[in-house]
């Protein structure tokens, strides 16, 4: 037991036994002593001196002492000569020595630097997830990038009318339309099925008009436009090639 756990069980005992008023001051001024010669157990005492700090007889303090050691509480040896001090131990007391204390103080360190340490590397280790997951993130992002410009480039080399650049022309569409990521997929076919129309139309001898500047193009939503490939002579050209 360490120094509260003596003095809680000396007053659970107290309950039971009711100490008197000299054995209260003597195990008290017994656990005091070991406590000012730094926890030093047994240590040495004078009888002549614990009985004038007490106000007790020699006697008096004798039995006394004989009490506190039936209780459990101390136990001691007397001297066998005469000027030989009294020898006390205080039963039950778990000695601070300086080991212990080095000891403990070492192993609330080693704990505190470890728990650190633990801490320190789930830091890190959180922060290398997020940043993988960063770069993830972000090569996600460059490739999806690299891979619109790709689909509209291939648009855009499809398509025979007058056009600017990758740059200039895929800016426009994304400023132009809001809703150009669906939008995308649907450009080459769209394309492809306009250039398939023009043919067919020229090899009925039907008008063909030119190709409109692509910015034009991309700006009125041509991809949108209905195709008939039902070249009759009762159709006109507006009905073969107009907007849904």
């Amino acid at each position: 037991m360490n120094y509260i756990e003596l003095i809680n069980q000396f007053w659970r005992l107290n309950k039971e036994y009711s100490f008197t008023a000299y054995e209260t001051q003597l195990y008290f001024k017994l656990l005091d002593t070991c406590n000012s010669l730094g926890w030093k157990n047994p240590f040495n005492q004078s009888n002549a001196h614990l009985a004038g700090e007490l106000g007790l007889s020699k006697p008096k303090l004798i039995e006394v002492r004989n009490k506190l050691k039936q209780f459990g509480l101390i136990d001691f040896v007397s001297g066998r000569v005469k000027r030989e001090l009294t020898q006390y131990k205080i039963l039950g007391l778990i000695l601070f020595t300086l080991n212990d204390t080095l000891n403990d103080t070492l192993n609330n360190t080693l704990n505190d630097t470890l728990n650190d340490t633990l801490n320190a590397q789930n830091r890190l280790h959180n922060i290398k997830q997020e940043t993988k997951l960063n770069k993830t993130t972000l090569k996600e992002k460059i490739n999806k990038k690299e891979n619109s410009e790709n689909i509209f480039e291939n648009f855009r080399k499809k398509y025979a009318g007058t056009k600017r650049g990758l740059k200039t022309e895929f800016d426009f569409f994304k400023s132009k339309h809001k809703d150009w990521q669906n939008i995308l997929p649907l450009l080459l076919p769209a394309i492809e099925k306009q250039t398939e129309w023009r043919a067919a139309a020229k090899a009925a001898n039907v008008f063909v008009p030119e190709w409109k500047h692509l910015k034009t193009w991309l700006g009125n939503r041509c991809w949108e436009e209905e195709l008939n490939f039902n070249f009759s002579n009762n159709e006109t050209d507006s009905e073969l090639y107009k907007f849904e």
